[in-house]
């Protein structure tokens, strides 16, 4: 029996043909928004090979790539303090003390539900009336902080809860202490469960960078809007794309980056214990290395 057998049944010949027609109607109708897409901007004299020549002179390159490494800085500092800050609140909520736990849930629950943008303008602007200078570069690192730490620590909470109690009730009855438990037995496979959702929250997080564009900071959207406001508005079309393509290639490295992780972690596997005759603790399956 096949795999997706297991998943669902298969398809016959009605369903077939229903696929069939919805994809050729797809195909017909994403034809049909090419076709006027090419002839909106050929009306617009934005196919011009002048105007997307802009891709090619070195000052707007060294701009976008000046917006590039501002928007790199900003998404790998807020991603850092988020993992670390998203740990703290994980541990929090698995504290046996009611006090840090509730504290930790009411973090999470609120700044989940608090835009980055509102999280953005509020240190922004409350900062200063308090009498704390703050740069835009932090102003816009801190206010993603408050949002991704959150969801980072969702993501951890969920990962660690994901791992079936009994491989930690095995790894126990094996007489392997806590601390063992956990980096050996839990955070190998929980890792494995939250890889997707950290990339996607990283990902996120990249993109959440263009929303310093509100408050001053020079990232990719900024620079590349920069350039337009310089050369002119007829080189709005090339010069977003241009900042879009951007953003998809590093987002589609941080893909395969994490394809290329979660194939290495699971060819490194479990090792499984197998003796013959009665079944003893010492049987279960334990991933033991990392």
């Amino acid at each position: 029996m096949s795999a997706e057998s297991w998943l669902m049944d298969a398809p016959g010949p009605k369903a077939r043909r229903r696929t069939r027609i919805g994809t050729g109607i797809g195909v017909v109708l994403l034809l049909g928004f090419v076709w006027y897409a090419y002839q909106a901007l050929e009306a617009r004299g934005q196919l011009n090979p002048k105007i997307w020549s802009v891709w090619l002179m070195p000052e707007v390159q060294r701009i976008v790539l000046e917006g590039l490494k501002a928007t790199l800085s900003a998404a790998g500092m807020a991603v850092l303090l988020s993992v670390i800050l998203g740990g703290v609140l994980t541990a929090m909520r698995m504290s046996k003390y009611r006090a840090l736990q509730w504290i930790a849930i009411g973090w999470t629950n609120f700044f989940r539900g608090v835009p980055t943008l509102v999280c953005i303008f509020a240190i922004y602007l409350s900062f200063p009336s308090l009498g704390i200078e703050i740069s835009v570069y932090w102003a816009l690192v801190l206010g993603e902080l408050l949002y991704a730490g959150a969801l980072f620590a969702e993501i951890f909470r969920a990962g660690i809860d994901a791992v079936p109690k009994g491989q930690k009730e095995a790894a126990t009855a094996l007489g392997i202490s806590s601390a063992q438990i956990f980096i050996q037995v839990v955070m190998p496979q929980a890792f494995r469960w939250m890889l997707p959702l950290l990339i996607n929250q990283v990902v996120m997080t990249l993109k959440e960078t263009s929303l310093g564009f509100v408050i001053g900071y020079g990232e990719l959207l900024r620079e590349g809007r920069r350039v337009v406001e310089y050369l002119g508005a007829g080189y709005a079309t090339p010069m977003y794309v241009m900042v879009g393509l951007t953003y998809i290639t590093i987002n589609v490295l941080l893909s395969v980056i994490a394809r290329y992780v979660e194939r290495r972690t699971r060819s490194r596997g479990t090792t499984t214990k197998v003796m013959k005759g009665h079944k003893t603790p010492a049987e279960i399956s334990v991933p033991v290395d990392v």
